[in-house]
């Protein structure tokens, strides 16, 4: 899996590399909040909002904002490099098969270490 830098200046506490899945969805409009919240996790770091980075098992957490249900599941190379592995959309409170099977994508990716950092999207 090709992940990508998404917040990786000097100023950001944590530096977040995305997969090309997590980019795509955090591009969309409909995204801008969660965007703008994973932005001020990185300059804060994610040490600094435990109740918006939660660990899940194996490893992997789930980045969450408070009014949605949408779920960035990851992990950290690093005490402040996170791997933003897959994203899923919510049905409701408890976990559906779909989300467990992206947070178990996100397990093997973290469990497996098949991820490779670029600086560049390719076009």
């Amino acid at each position: 899996m090709d992940v990508y830098g998404l917040f990786i200046g000097v100023d950001d506490q944590t530096h977040v590399w995305a997969s090309t899945a997590v980019l795509k969805e955090l591009g969309k409009p409909i995204r801008a909040g969660q965007l703008k919240h994973l932005r001020h996790l990185a300059n804060v770091g994610f040490a600094a909002a435990p109740g918006s980075v939660r660990l899940k098992r194996h490893g992997v957490y789930a980045i969450q904002t408070r009014r949605s249900l949408f779920r960035i599941y990851g992990f950290f190379e690093a005490p402040d490099r996170f791997i933003a592995a897959t994203w899923t959309q919510k049905q409701g409170q408890k976990m559906n098969r779909r989300d467990i099977a992206r947070m178990e994508e996100a397990i093997r990716t973290r469990e497996q270490q098949t991820w490779t950092k670029n600086l560049r999207l390719r076009k």
